[in-house]
């Protein structure tokens, strides 16, 4: 009996889903990024990003990135800047100016100058800083940013009320040289360290100036509305490249060029293009105009594509192929996420609107329908139709069943005064779905959430938090109080004996539930009736229901990431989260397992290889129910499986050490849900862990059974 307490204590640590061996958690891409507004590169090929909250810096051109330790207050394009030896780098914010001589590792504040009004910055050959600022022209340093003088003459003015443009951008050439982009106003030359200034392409330059670079050849690029404009002479001269070159465009958003080269590169027209000095070639098309930032150095290339989706790629080979480059430039929070039946990933990032990723989170966008945007999702759930539900306190329940593109409000289909305070949402195997929120009150819909009928009897007037379903279909509800489950469908609820109060996180294995909260780990095996708290050694603090490994499984705390072979003997492993995990997935199609954070995105295994993006494949694909059902059991157990055409199939349990038990199933069978008993007391088994394999199509499906014999 202590034997079959030990099995139980172990199932509240992971959720028993497999894989074929133990696995590496890496942080993907999203969803969201910080706001990128600034590129900069020091010498050995150290390149440095400038976000909204942190600067991050690179030393594997753009394979991962590390974030500063100083926080930064980033709202402006050109925001860094390096000294002409490489060595040392500028940051400019809201609060002024740091420096770092540590390849942006460490940063020391230059508190002389207020920077409330301050856009961009830059550095000369001489070693002068140089910022420009809202109304009072080009503040200038000569001391390493220690004092700072505003220089205004010569500066271009507001025709009439003779008020100074913002200066909004300000760009060192290699001869000394200083341009400032007048917003309005054009372009702007200082050949005196920026005690004076000379307007320069007056009549060509556009007034609205997208970009402006200098190249290590001298030459000057600006774009704009009105077309893309190169000068070989200082300023003096200068041409409009647009529809020359093979360069087909009229105009140019955000420049970058080369800083011991000839490369250049633009945005425009949603489109990336590129020079390496000859002809342009268009090289990527891009979702949106606004790049924030550009880079070229050598080839090697950056580009951030578009404010919204904050979708950042490098490119090592010219601009000819790219790939995702924002894993480690992630800040947000993922209260809610899920994984639908195709693999597709829908997650919540901070406050800031729904991302979806059709690649195992290499690449986000982000759900653009008004109908989320500008709310908070408080949870998120698929059902198994392909339908998802969403919860917007204040707003109700939002239903999309074309993969998240559309969302429509339910609210209007609920009767009841509480339909907009939804909190939480889940559905079951069978499709029902459930939603619940403010007093108590829970909502069921079994026609696709075309009607709904409240289903409270016997829960309590608190707040419903969380909802979810177990592979057979009950449901558990989460209030202040207590866990309430009903086992016919939300007709009736009840709270168990010994129900654990103030439950933090809740999850449903097979027969098996377990919710956490401020004193441990609870349990219940009979559908929420009777509740044991759970103690095992290598839980600290409140333990997360987690995740797995095949034949072998994984468990995580705030602070810890612990795997097992066998169920039985646990190590620790590192732990890969730069913040505290607050929620585990799995993939139903893929198995790929996706840890979420309170503030550095999703984590996940490795993905399959040769998937290829959405749509997904719909072959026919093994899929096995969650779990068995009772699991763990004491006499016989149902175990379900799921096949989407016709194939042939083997269905058989294996030892730990793959030693053969018992076929239950063989030969072939149509698509859809099938099921067949496992009766280990029959074969004389003893306790413990028996793999359940599903074989069909060349891919095999490995589910844990936890057998205890009496």
């Amino acid at each position: 009996m202590n034997h079959n307490r030990s099995l139980l204590a172990l199932l509240s640590l992971f959720l028993p889903i497999a894989v074929s061996a133990q696995v590496t958690f890496t942080q993907t891409a999203g969803p969201g990024t910080n706001q990128i507004w600034s590129f900069a590169k020091l010498k050995n090929n150290v390149v440095l990003v400038a976000t909204s909250k942190k600067v991050f810096r690179s030393s594997d051109q753009g394979a991962t990135w590390s974030p500063s330790v100083q926080q930064f207050d980033i709202s402006t394009k050109g925001t860094l800047a390096v000294d002409p030896t490489g060595s040392k780098a500028y940051c400019m914010d809201a609060s002024g100016l740091s420096t770092s001589t540590d390849q942006g590792a460490t940063w020391t504040r230059v508190t002389s100058l207020s920077a409330t009004n301050l856009f961009g910055i830059a550095v000369n050959s001489a070693g002068t800083i140089f910022a420009g600022s809202f109304g009072a022209g080009v503040y200038v340093s000569t001391d390493d940013g220690s004092s700072w003088n505003a220089h205004s003459n010569g500066l271009p003015r507001e025709p009439g009320v003779n008020d100074l443009y913002p200066i909004v951008r300000v760009v060192a050439a290699p001869n000394g040289s200083v341009y400032a982009i007048a917003q309005g106003g054009g372009l702007a030359r200082s050949t005196d360290q920026g005690n004076s200034w000379t307007v320069v392409g007056d009549g060509i330059l556009p007034q609205t100036i997208g970009g402006c670079a200098v190249a290590y050849d001298g030459k000057i690029y600006v774009s704009g509305q009105t077309g893309v404009f190169v000068s070989g002479d200082d300023g003096a001269n200068w041409q409009n490249i647009a529809g020359s070159n093979g360069l087909t465009v009229t105009g140019g958003g955000e420049i970058a060029t080369d800083d011991a080269g000839s490369g250049v590169l633009l945005s425009s027209a949603g489109a990336l293009w590129m020079t390496t000095g000859g002809s342009w070639s268009n090289v990527r098309a891009a979702t949106s105009d606004d790049h924030n930032a550009l880079l070229i150095g050598g080839s090697d290339a950056y580009f951030l594509d578009g404010m919204a989706n904050n979708s950042l790629f490098r490119s090592m080979d010219n601009g000819q192929n790219w790939a995702p480059s924002a894993k480690g430039i992630i800040s947000a929070a993922v209260p809610a996420f899920v994984a639908d039946r195709d693999g597709r990933l829908f997650a919540v990032a901070d406050t800031n609107g729904l991302y979806v990723s059709n690649d195992f989170g290499d690449t986000w966008n982000i759900i653009s329908d008004p109908a989320l945007v500008t709310h908070n999702i408080s949870s998120i759930c698929a059902c198994p139709n392909g339908d998802l539900y969403a919860t917007i306190y204040g707003l109700g329940l939002m239903q999309s069943t074309d993969k998240g593109q559309h969302w429509t409000n339910q609210a209007p289909n609920m009767p009841g005064t509480n339909k907009p305070y939804m909190l939480a949402s889940c559905c079951t195997p069978s499709g029902d779905v459930f939603a619940a929120g403010f007093n108590g009150t829970i909502y069921r819909s079994t026609n696709g959430g075309s009607t709904w009928a409240i289903k409270r009897s016997g829960v309590p007037t608190d707040t419903v938090t969380k909802l979810v379903s177990s592979s057979v279909g009950v449901v558990f509800a989460v209030c202040a109080s207590g866990v309430y489950s009903t086992v016919n469908n939300g007709d009736t609820w009840q709270s168990g004996t010994s129900s654990p109060a103030n439950v933090t996180a809740i999850t449903s294995i097979g027969g098996v539930t377990f919710a956490a909260n401020g004193a441990g780990i609870f349990a219940s095996s009979d559908s929420g009736k009777n509740w044991q708290q759970i103690n095992a050694s290598i839980i600290r603090g409140t333990g997360l229901v987690a995740a797995h490994g095949g034949g072998g499984y994984y468990a995580t705390t705030t602070t810890d990431l612990v795997y097992s072979a066998d169920g039985f003997t646990w190590k620790q492993q590192q732990f890969p989260f730069a913040t505290a995990p607050i929620g585990m997935i799995q993939d139903p199609k893929y198995g790929v397992i996706y840890v979420a954070t309170a503030g550095s995105g999703l984590y996940r295994s490795p993905a399959p290889k040769g998937v290829n993006d959405a749509p997904r494949s719909q072959a026919a694909q093994p899929t096995l129910s969650v779990e068995n059902y009772p699991n763990p059991f004491v006499a016989s157990t149902t175990v379900r499986y799921e096949i989407a055409a016709a194939s042939e199939v083997e269905l058989a349990i294996t030892d730990l050490t793959g030693k053969f038990v018992v076929q239950l199933a063989s030969g072939k069978q149509e698509a859809g849900m099938h099921s067949v008993i496992f009766d280990a007391p029959s074969m004389h088994l003893p306790s413990g862990v028996y793999l359940c394999t599903l074989r069909c199509n060349g891919t095999a499906v490995t589910t844990p059974v936890i057998y205890l014999s009496k």
